[in-house]
């Protein structure tokens, strides 16, 4: 079939402008799979029947679902997520606290939900916090293995802490008055006291450490194609309100982030 030559040209546009959108907007197929790992932490993530459950597991999946793509979740303990992510590439951790140490390590986009970490105490406790130095006197101070909480009082040089394996662990250690204070994120901390089969109102915060921003984390190494695919799509949900509508559903008392950004190690900033 003969064309003219501006119909050709056309053609070739349009090819070209199909070819490039394919290219930024679909990871291709011969690029590694990735490996997604989360954690025990309802209602952001959690199982239930062996099957991954929560507020990001379903963002998670929804992602997943745009890009035509079926990749199992594994619900893991954090710190053999930690593990994963510190060693392998094509690795996705969620979700992961923000702080600088790990923007060094990882590239991650959101935040996807925002809170506290905050430090409880039994009701009746007499114990006042009143600076991050007041809980150095302290005897036990519970918290999660390799989670934000442990790093966060590391670096600060802390030596009074009890590291447990599960959050629940720490929930049970403080009513039963084994340590005195826990450090948690007060997003979780309601469905951890509901597991422990402990009643809100005899559990107090007594100090917030920093405010908690929760990020989806890819490891070293994995292909900027794929992180910017996913910062895409993740960008489209917060924009069409769909990933708002899950937010209300899941975390209704808590704040929406406002923006979905891309954080590297080249582009550090402290929050």
């Amino acid at each position: 079939m003969n064309c003219s030559p501006f119909a050709t040209a056309v053609f070739l546009t349009l090819i070209a402008c199909i070819s490039q959108a394919d290219s930024t907007t679909t990871p291709s197929a011969q690029l590694p799979p990735l490996k997604l790992y989360t954690e025990e932490w309802p209602p952001i993530t959690y199982s239930e029947n062996n099957k991954p459950k929560g507020y990001a597991v379903e963002l998670i999946q929804k992602i997943l679902t745009m890009q035509n793509q079926k990749l199992n979740i594994q619900v893991v303990p954090w710190a053999r997520g930690w593990k994963m992510i510190t060693t392998e590439p094509n690795i996705v951790l969620f979700t992961m606290t923000l702080t600088p140490q790990r923007q060094q390590q990882f590239t991650l986009i959101g935040p996807v939900a925002i809170g506290q970490t905050n430090f409880y105490a039994t009701w009746n406790s007499q114990i006042e916090i009143n600076t991050l130095e007041d809980i150095r006197r302290i005897a036990k101070v519970g918290v999660y293995r390799d989670a934000v909480e442990q790093q966060l009082l590391e670096a600060h040089n802390f030596n009074n802490l009890v590291i447990v394996s599960k959050p629940v662990y720490s929930a049970q250690q403080l009513v039963q008055g084994r340590i005195d204070l826990w450090c948690t994120a007060d997003l979780t901390i309601d469905s951890i006291l509901k597991k422990a089969n402990i009643p809100a109102n005899i559990i107090k915060r007594v100090f917030t450490l920093n405010e908690n921003l929760l990020y989806i984390a890819f490891s070293k190494g994995t292909h900027p194609a794929i992180i910017n695919n996913w910062h895409q799509r993740l960008q489209q949900l917060h924009q069409n309100g769909w990933m708002k509508k899950l937010h209300q559903n899941w975390l209704p008392l808590t704040q929406y982030p406002k923006t979905i950004e891309k954080l590297t190690p080249s582009d550090l900033k402290v929050h």
